[in-house]
């Protein structure tokens, strides 16, 4: 059974409202990490800032964007079906305040213990000034963790009645105020990082207070109720676990090569950090934009009983993910030093640290293709209730990477770092299809997803033949760098797209068809 083209029309508008969105949010990412750059550099202040945010950080990846509204929506969207709207927001309010109190509680004992977790836990390598920095900074964010999980959950229930643009506007609230407050304050502090930690604070409490009318509209109530804890909530906090240690595999990951990274040279952990910004302003335009639509519509089809619809969607989305992130990866690739160079050059950013990032971002955009097909391929176990399976998967990938990461590293420095992180990648990918073979009852998951990614791979070959020798030709011209690297995208762009069209790419077809259908779109 597949799709009607309504429904199908319907999806793919909502996917492309989100990724609008979420584009213009991770534009101002960038820009955030651009006056980062410019003020921080890959000083010590940078990586203290970067080790001080990876806990708040995790958990703003690990819940706004899809582990908590993962476990959450399934749960919610099952009560909704059998007990109806009135209970499941009751339900809600409940877990809002279960979690609230459980996560208080984490962030005091946190930010006691501030120190001992850095230098034990998630920075191994830093000492002296850095780490007394590094600790000062967690402390100032810590309550972030607790502001942008309840943002998260009143995310789900937005998310669960297809209301999909506000949770997605959040973030961009968030990076206004972080360049706000950057902006303002730390040219008046001796440490310039105190006024990125504040207003990464400012950013939680207004993420969260933005979407509380909106729910309160569709019937939200914070109210416990007769009891705190129920069946339903019991059953959310036993899938808590399972899903960050299944769905959270990258954002572990990131925690455990900061880690080494800190017992490398100083801008190790910042030069990482700035790479993976320019991969999650990929990622965060086209997979967290479909995962958010996805993960409501995969659980609603559980529930009827419709594998076999999920099965078809997840092929679908992976072959349109393959085509746009391998030619993104390929051209990524090439223009690596002039992309970085072009963003971030400016201020404390130098030319050593645009050496590091560009070659931590060259090993990083192997792994984006793999990034974005676990994305979606997780968010398939979570909406079927596959758990074991992916705790199964992450536990490995974890491990592996964890490995991987240390040898690498003691050749390649954070290169091994970053190398790492893309294997650990492609193995969570292969490993997943072989669980999916499991879940779904038709066999050949793995050649109808592959199907179109070889015209891609094609299409991608003939680009970078073609960009080679014109990047080789605009190097001896004198033009400015950014006149060279806007041509180059501009003509890599088209000869793809030309050779998608030619070799009859079934993902261009679709893009254009929705395109032609939606001429003010």
């Amino acid at each position: 059974m597949s799709l009607s083209p309504e429904n199908h029309n319907k999806s793919f508008k909502s996917i492309s409202l989100i990724a609008i969105i979420t584009s213009f949010s991770r534009i101002l990412g960038l820009v955030r990490e651009i006056v980062i750059a410019a003020f921080l550099g890959t000083t010590v202040y940078s990586d203290a800032f970067t080790i001080a945010f990876s806990i708040p950080n995790f958990f703003r990846r690990l819940f706004s964007e899809g582990i908590l509204v993962s476990i959450f929506v399934p749960v919610f969207t099952s009560i909704r079906k059998q007990k109806g709207d009135q209970e499941a927001m009751v339900f809600a309010g409940r877990f809002f305040w279960i979690v609230s109190i459980i996560l208080l509680c984490f962030c005091l004992t946190a930010a006691v213990f501030s120190t001992a977790i850095i230098e034990y836990c998630l920075a191994v390598g830093l000492t002296g000034e850095t780490l007394d920095i590094s600790s000062y900074l967690m402390r100032l964010m810590i309550l972030y963790i607790l502001l942008i999980t309840l943002a998260s959950i009143i995310q789900g229930v937005l998310n669960s009645f297809s209301v999909f643009w506000v949770s997605a506007l959040t973030p961009v609230l968030l990076n206004v105020c972080v360049i706000v407050m950057a902006l303002i304050l730390s040219p008046l502090l001796d440490n310039p990082a105190t006024g990125f930690a504040i207003g990464v604070l400012v950013g939680g409490v207004v993420q969260l207070i933005f979407q509380v009318p909106f729910a309160r509209k569709l019937g939200l109530c914070f109210k416990i109720g007769d009891r705190l804890i129920d069946p339903e909530i019991k059953k959310l906090l036993l899938l808590a676990v399972p899903a960050v240690v299944g769905m959270g595999v990258y954002q572990i990951n990131i925690l455990i090569g900061n880690s080494i990274a800190s017992t490398l040279e100083v801008g190790s952990i910042s030069s990482l950090k700035f790479s993976s910004r320019l991969l999650e302003l990929i990622i965060g335009i086209v997979v967290v934009s479909a995962t958010t639509v996805l993960l409501p519509k995969f659980s609603e089809l559980h529930v009827g009983g419709k594998l076999d619809r999920i099965r078809e969607d997840l092929i679908k989305s992976m072959r349109l993910l393959a085509f746009v992130s391998i030619p993104l990866s390929a051209g990524g690739f090439l223009l690596s030093s002039e992309i970085v160079s072009l963003l971030f050059s400016r201020g404390r950013f130098d030319a050593q640290s645009i050496a590091l990032t560009a070659s931590a971002f060259r090993l990083h955009l192997i792994g984006l293709c793999f990034i974005a097909w676990n994305r979606v391929l997780l968010t398939g176990f979570q909406a079927t209730g596959s758990t074991k399976r992916m705790v199964q998967s992450g536990i490995i990938i974890i491990g592996a990477h964890f490995l991987t990461a240390i040898w690498l590293s003691s050749f390649m420095g954070h290169e091994g770092v970053a190398a790492a992180m893309s294997i650990s990648q492609i193995l969570h990918s292969i490993i997943l299809v072989l669980f999916l073979r499991e879940l779904f009852s038709k066999s050949g998951f793995l050649n109808e997803m592959i199907k179109g990614t070889g015209t891609t791979v094609i299409s991608t070959t003939i680009m970078l033949l073609f960009l080679i020798p014109i990047q080789l030709g605009l190097e001896k011209i004198a033009l400015p760098e950014a006149a060279k690297l806007i041509t180059l995208v501009i003509l890599g762009g088209t000869v793809f797209f030309l050779a998608s069209v030619m070799f009859k790419s079934r993902e261009m077809k679709i893009i254009l068809a929705f395109i032609k259908k939606n001429p003010d779109s």
